[in-house]
């Protein structure tokens, strides 16, 4: 299925990863400590997704089917936009990684929260501790150690339909 879901999700996940390079110079921003000269990590971040992107767009396909399958879960029309930054974000951080971009990733990383905040405000949710905590597991280094492969994603996808998730008792 995720040959099948990364062919139907193609064009969606190439806009995305158009959306995270423009998303990247504000990301590094928080990073830098003075100003700010960010072209050649700017530029190696669109070379790997660029030269990567068949890999990185499978390995998104691929794990939103693993979560899919994993949960039970299956969409009727479309894909939320949580699964889609997160799987994605979760792709192009480890082909960052595996390359030994280290820092490029960190940034990326913060591009990713920022993408996910900005889905729960699409939402009418704004949740400041939570970007403060994902902000800080990143800075440490023990954002996946923390999380796990999906845990930030049922986190942000939770607080984005917490108050339709309400059940009287």
């Amino acid at each position: 299925m995720s040959k099948a879901l990364e062919l139907l999700l193609g064009k969606q996940l190439r806009t995305l990863a158009s959306v995270y390079v423009r998303t990247f110079a504000h990301s590094y921003a928080k990073l830098a400590s003075g100003p700010v000269d960010f072209e050649n990590e700017l530029r190696i971040y669109e070379q790997v997704i660029e030269k990567n992107a068949e890999n990185i767009f499978r390995a998104s396909a691929f794990g939103i089917t693993n979560y899919s399958s994993l949960v039970g879960v299956f969409p009727r029309e479309s894909f939320c936009q949580f699964k889609l930054i997160y799987f994605l974000g979760r792709a192009v951080n480890a082909q960052l990684e595996e390359l030994g971009q280290a820092k490029i990733a960190q940034i990326h990383m913060f591009s990713m929260i920022g993408l996910l905040d900005e889905a729960l405000l699409f939402k009418k949710v704004r949740k400041p501790r939570l970007t403060a905590t994902m902000t800080r597991l990143i800075r440490f280094g023990r954002f996946w150690s923390e999380l796990g492969h999906i845990g930030c994603y049922l986190t942000y996808k939770c607080s984005s339909t917490a108050p339709d998730d309400v059940v009287q008792t």
